[in-house]
């Protein structure tokens, strides 16, 4: 994967955050489909693509966000590169469940550092976003928790279908591990 191909898959996930996403509503909260993106490409691209893709999530998020600027941009590229590290030293080989795990890990890290964050830029005195710590951790995150955990699922399976479609064209069989 190349850093274009990485944040053209990124910049898809932003599109499909911002048009079809809210009308996936789970309890109030939908799918955040940059973040998922971001863990699928933690686990299978080199660090370069990685940081590129982090950098233009974020950057979008934050564009289309009521949040200060620069918060999803750090967030990403956190969560992108810890993910990415983690992939050399405790995920020796990116299955279904490794997936899922990276995702819950995201979502929960993307949790924490959004309020960690907003409120050093509160006590800062650049913002007056009021965050509630009870209502966001303990009610919000498992719901969008749930939501990513159920798109991370659906993701998987169309692109299992791609590939399986793609290498019978390509190649004319499918191969053993697919």
């Amino acid at each position: 994967m190349n850093k274009f191909s990485a944040i053209a898959i990124i910049i898809a996930a932003v599109v499909l955050e911002i048009t079809i996403a809210p009308h996936l509503k789970l309890g109030g909260v939908f799918p955040n489909l940059p973040l998922v993106a971001l863990a699928y490409i933690s686990l299978s691209a080199q660090r370069r693509e990685v940081l590129a893709a982090s950098l233009a999530g974020g950057l979008f998020l934050d564009l289309f966000s009521s949040f200060p600027f620069g918060v999803f941009i750090v967030i990403f590229v956190l969560i992108g590169m810890l993910l990415n590290e983690s992939k050399y030293y405790l995920f020796a080989r990116a299955n279904f469940l490794i997936v899922l795990l990276a995702v819950f890990i995201a979502t929960i890290l993307f949790y924490l550092l959004s309020f960690l964050l907003l409120k050093i830029f509160v006590f800062w005195k650049m913002s007056q976003i009021k965050i509630f710590f009870k209502e966001s951790i303990f009610f919000a995150m498992p719901k969008e928790l749930l939501a990513n955990l159920i798109a991370a699922i659906i993701i998987s399976a169309a692109l299992k279908i791609i590939n399986k479609s793609f290498v019978k064209k390509v190649y004319g069989l499918r191969p053993n591990f697919l």
